[in-house]
Order: structure tokens, then sequence, then C-alpha cells
């Protein structure tokens, strides 16, 4: 699905405004991170979908010891709970004509990119407890598959909307240009009318970053 042309603008000025603030502080570093893990569906979201994986990358700013500003993309998938996609199965067999014996498949994918806020409190030594809240789009897409190809149910839903989540974590010090840490993040988006349910999850994850050093 093509990236909605506000959205696309709206992300690079937030990458550009990352990049001026960063010109224009007399001090901090640069960091790169990757993480991965589990996705966690809640709500609603959690009675049709089960845990799966996601992957994200970030690049952020230090403004000064205690704040920090950054961006952030990041994928995460998820399959199908059983009773979900019997259930889907079952609809399509009682109302819209399928054979017995129909079976389904669904999934959902969620591409995020959006701008976050860090609060890392100034602790002496390798441990460093941060908080986190962002923004941004999500570009959701369910696709339903069933064995019966005259099924209307067949095909997917896709949609960019926005949504917000925020989150905790620890990084660990291993070089003095490495750390490694966990952190767990909730995403919540608005997706009722479009997909009847409001999609939400927690993802936890494991993370190494690559801190940049500005020379002074």
């Amino acid at each position: 699905m093509m990236m909605p042309n506000r959205i696309l603008k709206g992300f690079a000025a937030a990458a550009a405004f990352v990049i001026l603030t960063a010109g224009a502080a007399a001090a901090g570093s640069y960091s790169i991170s990757v993480a991965g893990g589990a996705g966690v569906p809640s709500g609603d979201f959690g009675q049709a979908y089960g845990t799966s994986w996601n992957l994200n990358g970030a690049v952020d700013y230090e403004i000064s010891r205690l704040w920090g500003m950054g961006v952030d993309l990041g994928y995460n998938t998820w399959n199908g709970k059983s009773a979900y996609e019997d259930g889907l199965a079952a609809f399509s067999e009682l109302f819209l004509g399928s054979p017995a014996g129909t079976t389904a498949d669904a999934k959902t994918t969620a591409f995020q990119y959006g701008v976050h806020a860090t609060v890392t409190p100034p602790v002496v030594g390798p441990v460093h407890p941060f908080v986190q809240a962002g923004a941004g789009a999500y570009s959701l897409k369910e696709t339903i598959e069933l064995s019966d190809p005259n099924s209307p149910l067949n095909g997917d839903v896709s949609k960019t909307m926005l949504g917000f989540n925020f989150g905790a974590g620890v990084d660990f010090t291993a070089a003095p240009t490495v750390s490694v840490g966990i952190d767990g993040k909730y995403h919540y988006i608005s997706s009722k009318d479009d997909y009847g349910y409001n999609t939400s999850w927690f993802a936890v994850q494991g993370k190494v970053t690559f801190h940049v050093p500005l020379a002074k």
C-alpha cells in the first residue's frame, strides 16, 4: 500500500526537526537501535489474534542527559486464532454459500512510522532505565483467505491511521558505544470503524543500540 502523501511529508518533517535540533544543540550523541520481540494483542484485538513477532528500528538524538527525541519504524504481524478463523469459515458456510468443510486463514500486519520522546534519569553506572512516548502513522492490513475461492470474505482491508504508544525499558552499557536492553511498549490505534475492533497490543523487545558521540 502506498504511504499517503500527507503522512510521508509529516514523517519527513519530524525527521528534519530531529536533525535541526541536533545541529543546534551544544552537546549530545546520536544513537541507532534495532529491536525485535513479541507482540501480544490486547482487548478485542486479542480475542481474534494471537501473539506473534515484530521488528523495529530507531534513530535518536540526546538533547540532554535527561531528554531525547527520535524517529522510529516498525513492522508487526499476527495470525488469527483458531476460534476466529473457524468463525469466519462457519459464517461463510451459513450465510454466503460456501461448502461444508471450508477453512479460513486470517493475518494482520502493522507497519508503523513515527516520532517519540524519551526521558532517561541521569543514573551513574552501566544500567540506564528510561520511559518513552510516541505517536505516528500505522499502516494496518488484515488479509482473510478461505479455502472457498468464491467466498466474498476473501481479500484484505488496508488503511493508514494515526496511533500512539508508550512504555519503559532499561539499557545496559556493554561497551563505550554499544548497549543492550529490553523494553515494553503499549500501542493503540482507534480502528473500530474500519476493522470492527480497536487494534492494541503490548510489544516486548530485546534491542541493541549503537551510540555515536558528537565532537565537542
